[in-house]
């Protein structure tokens, strides 16, 4: 059993590792970020214009930027995994999957924190739309 990783192949019986240093990690995800607000910016730079956010095509570019941020970000791990030494097996090796964050174990706990974290992040626009509806300078469903 194996796989390709940047032009060769590579044996999946171990897993694969990253060893990447603190500041290598929350360098490559801070490329990523930049990476994904430049391609947000570089269909304007194309000349397209974004008229109203909602337009299909904006969509559809913005879409595209997002898939291909992604699929850059499954490349640059690919290049960056390497094969488990035989002797560290057991929790440290991963599978491609497992390294993308795609698993079954822990699901439900991390489906949990997701829904947790959104509805926190929209609780402080909520309280504040409430706010305003109580003094009367909104309505409460437009």
């Amino acid at each position: 059993v194996g796989s390709w990783v940047a032009g060769a192949l590579v044996a999946m019986a171990d897993g694969m590792v990253l060893r990447l240093s603190p500041a290598s990690a929350l360098l490559a995800s801070g490329g990523l970020s930049a990476l994904f607000v430049a391609s947000l910016h570089l269909w304007r730079l194309a000349g397209y214009k974004d008229v109203d956010r909602n337009d299909p095509g904006t969509m559809k570019r913005r879409f595209c930027s997002t898939l291909s941020t992604c699929v850059f970000a499954g490349v640059l791990l690919c290049c960056l995994a390497e094969p488990a030494p035989s002797g560290e097996g057991g929790r440290r090796a991963r599978s491609y999957g497992e390294l993308l964050g795609l698993q079954l174990d822990g699901a439900f706990e991390s489906s949990k924190a997701c829904l947790t974290l959104t509805m926190a992040l929209f609780l402080g626009p909520l309280v504040q739309h409430l706010l305003e509806y109580s003094q009367g300078r909104a309505r409460l469903v437009t």
